[in-house]
């Protein structure tokens, strides 16, 4: 869609940005990286917000109480297995390990950060200004 020109910005990871930029098909605006010295950098302009980059397994709408208590379990039992454990350190993940309750938190409190922290800026063709 930014490629396209249907959006005028754009929020995604460090690794998909990065690779863009390269390519020079984007020009990063600011990180959310918790750094007050790094270029672009949220928190170097007072703006306190915590932006996690998440990968998720999920269920179609209308699952069960019961099934959903089942994957809790399930993904509950993961989290605590070697290969898991060995899977984050060798990605060099910070593990959310959340439940479906905790992840859907996330979720609401990043989205209330993302519209607090787009609140603040004026984006124009121009840049953004804050």
């Amino acid at each position: 869609a930014l490629l396209g020109g249907d959006v005028r910005a754009l929020v995604t990871d460090q690794a998909r940005a990065r690779g863009l930029e390269g390519q020079g098909m984007v020009r990063i605006l600011a990180t959310t990286v918790d750094d007050p010295e790094a270029p672009a950098s949220l928190t170097g302009q007072g703006i306190e917000m915590d932006l996690t980059t998440w990968s998720g397994f999920f269920a179609p709408p209308g699952t069960s109480a019961e099934d959903q208590a089942a994957y809790d379990q399930m993904f509950e039992t993961l989290y605590a297995s070697d290969v898991w454990q060995a899977g984050v350190e060798e990605n060099g993940w910070e593990a959310l390990n959340a439940d479906s309750v905790a992840f859907e938190r996330l979720i609401e409190r990043q989205d209330e950060d993302m519209r607090a922290a787009l609140a603040a800026f004026e984006i124009s063709a121009e840049g953004i200004t804050q």
